[in-house]
């Protein structure tokens, strides 16, 4: 069991590896298309932050620690309905407000 937990301890952590490489790679890709300079701003701090926690010598305990933190307040933002860019298509194929509302 130990070594099961063991490979996949190392899987995640690897996997974490090629999402911060993923991401300061692409950053030029993704970052412009966000609709405020300071969600762009912020996208591009996290990014750099998240791939030096990742590569800096600290234990995987205080490294997920520490993307937690940084995660966190950024998918507030990021990851609420508050971001949307355009109108969502409901089931029935109408477009929705980020309010919820009928167009």
């Amino acid at each position: 069991m130990r070594a099961r937990v063991r490979a996949e301890r190392t899987r995640w952590t690897k996997q974490l590896d090629e999402a911060t490489k993923w991401m300061v790679g692409n950053v030029e890709t993704y970052a412009p298309t966000w609709p405020a300079a300071v969600l762009r701003e912020m996208i591009g701090t996290y990014v750099a932050h998240a791939r030096a926690v990742a590569i800096s010598e600290r234990g995987d305990n205080r490294k997920a620690e520490l993307l937690t933190e940084l995660t966190d307040p950024v998918w507030a933002v990021l990851g609420s309905r508050g971001w949307q860019r355009g109108p969502r298509r409901s089931a029935s194929g109408g477009h929705h407000r980020d309010d919820g509302g009928r167009d």
